[in-house]
């Protein structure tokens, strides 16, 4: 079969309900919600949505929690008329495969929760974690050495 096209939205940073659901368009500045404009991005109505963080959700916001627009976007008997304050117009995200990522099971809203069937998947063990560090992280901070200095002495000489 054919690959799905993706789009990616990160949960952490969703500020309030209008990031979701769009704004009016009689605010300044308006424009579609994430999940509309993923639907543009990837020019498809059945697109892989991946929503990273989820339990992170409404953490970084002081305009509301968006978790109940989530809830209409997740389930399944209310997103086959999903309504973007911005264009106004039902749309339909039924065929949308939604996948979200979690670090913590236990912070996700208990109703959010309920619309979601769960894949637990294993981390790195200790030896991994080291050989990961190894090659990925010690192996980069030559970059950053400037003539044999560190790059906070070199800050420091340069003026």
């Amino acid at each position: 079969g054919s690959l799905r096209r993706a789009a990616s939205i990160n949960a952490e940073y969703m500020g309030d309900v209008a990031e979701l659901k769009g704004h009016r368009r009689t605010y300044i500045g308006a424009m579609p919600g994430k999940f509309i404009q993923a639907l543009k991005i990837t020019k498809t109505s059945n697109p892989l949505i991946l929503i990273d963080e989820i339990d992170k959700v409404g953490r970084s916001s002081h305009r509301g929690d968006p978790t109940s627009a989530l809830l209409e976007i997740l389930d399944p008997n209310q997103n086959g008329g999903f309504m973007d304050h911005y264009i106004d117009v039902p749309i339909d995200l039924s065929k949308v495969l939604f996948i979200c990522t979690a670090n913590d099971r236990s912070t996700i809203p208990g109703p959010l929760a309920d619309r979601m069937e769960f894949i637990t998947l294993s981390g790195y063990i200790a030896n991994e974690k080291k050989e990961i560090a190894k090659r990925h992280l010690f192996g980069k901070k030559k970059k950053y050495r400037l003539r044999g200095r560190s790059s906070e002495t070199a800050k420091a000489h340069r003026g």
